[in-house]
């Protein structure tokens, strides 16, 4: 049974997001998460008991299937003085 599907979630900042039965195929329309900042997405399968673990790291998008997640404001280098 999935627990997430079909939904879009934005915010300025988002912590860590656990998921559980995670349906990547959405027919060719995306949704996912988008955010300043994401700490983390982790999923896991409860019929199979595979499990991933996203974080993101410098311009990276997560994107399996039509689920994507994105942290547009991650930080970067320190700028020269």
């Amino acid at each position: 049974m999935p627990f997430l599907q079909n939904s879009n979630f934005s915010a300025g900042g988002i912590g860590r997001v656990s998921l559980l039965n995670l349906v990547t195929d959405n027919g060719g329309s995306k949704f996912g998460f988008y955010a300043g900042t994401i700490t983390s997405i982790g999923h896991k399968d409860t019929q199979t008991g595979q499990t991933w673990t996203w974080k993101k790291q410098n311009d990276d998008v997560l994107n399996i299937l039509d689920f994507t997640a994105d942290a547009f404001n991650t930080p970067g280098p320190a700028l020269p003085a």
